[in-house]
């Protein structure tokens, strides 16, 4: 399982390299703050660095350097649910974001 999450992070960084070429500089990617935040877009670059750093973190915070790495499988899927978890939500802001500036 670390392979799918070493690609799950590179699929990360290559969505938002995506995201990066398709959206106009003064676009804005929703980004989620948890309760107190109800809707958050933040710039562009800042909100596309957001999500990789939020999935390199956990990758290398839980999976390389945390207990994960240990053989313990329940660990080694949890993580990779949290990281396949992440790269669909960015999917769908990044998605959103593209909508969006194709309306505006």
């Amino acid at each position: 399982m670390p392979v799918v999450d070493a690609l799950l992070v590179v699929a990360m960084v290559c969505l938002s390299w995506w995201g990066a070429l398709r959206l106009p500089p003064d676009a804005r990617v929703p980004v989620h703050f948890g309760r107190w935040s109800r809707s958050t877009a933040v710039p562009k670059t800042p909100g596309l660095v957001v999500w990789v750093a939020v999935g390199v973190v956990t990758w290398l915070g839980a999976g390389v350097l945390g207990g994960a790495r240990s053989g313990d499988l329940a660990a080694r899927a949890g993580i990779t649910l949290a990281l396949a978890t992440i790269l669909v939500v960015q999917a769908v802001a990044v998605a959103l974001a593209v909508a969006h500036s194709r309306r505006g």
